[in-house]
């Protein structure tokens, strides 16, 4: 898209597409190509790509691919480079990987850190509710329900656990779908699409899977899973809040996640602000009082208007919790979102 208006010529290379054409197409005299490891590799074997005579080579989110496990990949590509291009190395983190990886392709390379004090755009609002992990499924459909209007990005560490939580939210009436490696790239691109239409409310996704998505307008992301990297935290609610809109990124911490939490908050130096729903958390209210470093606020009791559900119950001798009525959950059906802002 970036050279749309120009005289350069293009073209991307991924898996998922058929691979015929790319064949075809890399046969053309070409400026750039944009592609991903696995493709490019597939091509380079078959030797329908030629790379001799590449000046620029560009590793965009190195530490993605690595991490996915394409390293054999990578040195598929570099082998086959004849000449030795400028190259340039692009990652979220430096870990030990990266750089053993940029010691292995880069000649006396100047770093350029870039954002390194750790900090969140102070347009988003960053809160978490204190629950146990049984009742993180329900606290979560909740308060999706009660912003029904409102779409949300919902993170987990593993794709087993995003596919339990996208399955209860369809069973509660939500329109979700998830997001992950399970999913051919036609499939995560159709998903994506559904989502910046708002033709989905709810995108459950893993941290690789989610990585570049860029949705215009979105309020909320949810940490369903604390994660454990303090750079994966900020890249996930980094994807509210951009271009200067206000967003809110909420964490949903289980006991044994308040550990992560206080990382968070001593390497970012700032406090979340801690919230209690009613019904949610009962049986470790006495463990967060305890807890340095963290303060209680109770939210205001809101009206529940256009939630496919209600507040879960106390727990009582004879009392049944409160099934989701017909009319709430053709409510949240019916979803169809306010549009970009």
């Amino acid at each position: 898209e970036y050279a749309k208006y120009t005289d350069l010529t293009s073209m991307v290379v991924f898996g998922g597409a058929k691979i015929e054409p790319q064949k075809k197409r890399l046969q053309e005299q070409l400026d750039i190509i944009v592609a991903t490891p696995g493709r490019l590799a597939e091509h380079i074997k078959e030797k329908s790509a030629d790379l001799a005579h590449i000046e620029y080579l560009v590793l965009d989110e190195a530490d993605t691919m690595l991490d996915m496990g394409f390293i054999h990949e990578i040195d598929i590509i570099l082998n086959s480079l004849y000449s030795k291009p400028q190259t340039m190395l692009f990652s979220a983190t430096l870990g030990e990987s990266i750089k053993e990886l940029s010691s292995k392709i880069l000649d006396a390379p100047v770093i350029i850190n870039v954002d390194k004090n750790k900090k969140a755009s102070k347009k988003i609002t960053q809160s978490a509710y204190l629950v146990s992990r049984d009742e993180k499924p329900e606290l979560l459909s909740f308060l999706i329900g009660r912003e029904y209007l409102a779409q949300f990005i919902v993170f987990t560490r593993t794709k087993e656990i995003a596919n339990e939580v996208n399955e209860h939210l369809q069973n509660a009436g939500l329109k979700s779908d998830y997001l992950h490696g399970d999913k051919t790239h036609a499939r995560r691109l159709a998903t994506i699409k559904a989502f910046k239409n708002n033709d989905i409310q709810v995108l459950v996704a893993t941290d690789i899977t989610a990585r570049g998505i860029d949705i215009q307008g979105l309020e909320y992301i949810v940490n369903y899973d604390i994660p454990n990297s303090v750079d994966d935290y900020i890249h996930r609610i980094g994807r509210t809040g951009r271009a200067g809109r206000e967003g809110n990124a909420i964490s949903l911490v289980s006991n044994s996640e308040i550990y992560s939490i206080r990382l968070i908050e001593r390497k970012m130096q700032f406090k979340f602000k801690m919230l209690k729903e009613e019904g949610f958390g009962e049986d470790i209210r006495d463990g967060l009082v305890t807890t340095p470093n963290i303060v209680v606020k109770k939210e205001k009791k809101r009206k529940a208007d256009g939630a496919f559900g209600h507040k879960k119950q106390k727990k009582s001798s004879g009392v049944k919790k409160k099934k989701t009525s017909k009319r709430d959950r053709s409510n949240v059906g019916d979803f169809k979102g306010r549009g970009k802002r």
